[in-house]
């Protein structure tokens, strides 16, 4: 199972950890949330979980929830920058029906 990032993404999550510096890595996931059914979750780890998977991909260490893996196995994160707004795109092969607002959405069967 992988999870890749794009060059972007690598800068901006290398920006975020040098902040960090006892950081793991970036944690990725998702959560039960919004009207569509799952959001996207990033923040720095700090420590590892038992269930926890390390993906290291454009020198970045991701570490991933076992089960969330699962759901988000594939997806390539992007940071995209589109007027003065800046933001992560997820590009997830098993979502669907993206919410309105963008902030959740859902897996196909």
């Amino acid at each position: 199972m992988t999870i890749t990032i794009t060059p972007s993404a690598a800068k901006h999550f290398a920006n975020i950890l040098q902040k960090y510096p006892d950081a793991l890595g970036i944690r990725f996931g998702i959560k039960p949330s919004g009207c569509a059914e799952y959001r996207y979750v990033v923040d720095v780890a700090q420590k590892m979980e038992a269930e926890d998977t390390v993906i290291e991909t454009q020198g970045i260490k991701l570490i991933v929830n076992k089960d969330a893996l699962a759901k988000i196995n594939d997806t390539e994160v992007d940071y995209e920058t589109q007027g003065l707004n800046s933001m992560l795109v997820f590009h997830n092969p098993h979502a669907e029906n993206a919410c309105g607002c963008g902030e959740s959405f859902s897996l196909k069967d």
